[in-house]
């Protein structure tokens, strides 16, 4: 039985890298992006086994999230991982945050997750899969001038338990990976660069997103954390051992 995986934001960043991991993994995949087409470099990064479908798409409309199931079950007939992966940033303070700008990242951080995984749950109920949110250190603690990112992280996070609980007795699994600072623009960083301390590379974080899709069907993993040793998250949280 090939899996089937369906990855929001998935023609760049850590979305291609999960791409890239998952078909490593085995997994047939539905790539949902902005672009019209899959880039070159993307192209690159990926074979054509298993199969790669790629649907262009604005995911904050219910119709492309539909269309995307709908292509799942054509073509492959099942979907066993649904990665929503899609997001932005915006910052601003509280005073000068525009309005459009609050819509923009609560549609893009926040809506689009719900509408796919609507959309996504009867097919999942059929497969017993898996939903896996990318979430963010913003959605664990508030930061200055990042009020409407974090806003959209944290209530990303009410979305992911929410369901897990109301999913649970379809034996669908529920996962937020709460990545910090990633190298997301692909530069080379050597090991002895000071900002291999600082940055964390896609491919270590796709890494742990295949774990994910690859525990057992018992195992129930809730969140996962990863953040580079350099930041202040990791230095408080070493603070609790001294």
């Amino acid at each position: 039985m090939e899996r089937v995986a369906l990855i929001t934001g998935g023609s760049r960043g850590l979305g291609l890298a999960t791409a890239k991991e998952l078909q490593a993994r085995g997994f047939r995949l539905v790539l949902v992006g902005l672009e019209t087409q899959l880039t070159q470099n993307a192209l690159r990064i990926l074979t054509d086994r298993p199969v790669v479908k790629y649907i262009s798409g604005d995911i904050t409309k219910s119709g492309t999230c539909i269309e995307a199931i709908r292509i799942c079950r054509e073509v492959f007939g099942r979907l066993d991982v649904l990665v929503n992966n899609a997001g932005m940033y915006l910052g601003g303070s509280i005073e000068e945050f525009p309005e459009t700008s609050w819509d923009q990242i609560i549609g893009v951080n926040l809506t689009s997750h719900f509408l796919m995984t609507k959309a996504a749950t009867p097919l999942l109920k059929e497969s017993q899969g898996q939903i896996i949110f990318i979430n963010s250190v913003g959605g664990k603690q508030g930061q200055a001038n990042n009020s409407a990112y974090c806003a959209s992280k944290f209530g990303l996070q009410g979305l992911a338990d929410s369901i897990r609980i109301e999913l649970k007795p379809f034996r669908i699994r529920v996962t937020s990976i709460f990545p910090n600072n990633m190298n997301s623009v692909g530069e080379i960083i050597s090991s002895g660069d000071p900002k291999r301390l600082q940055l964390l590379e896609t491919a270590d974080v796709a890494r742990l997103i295949g774990d994910v899709a690859d525990a057992p069907a018992y195992a129930q993993i809730p969140e996962i954390q990863i953040y580079p040793l350099s930041t202040e998250i990791s230095k408080s949280e070493r603070n609790k051992f001294q």
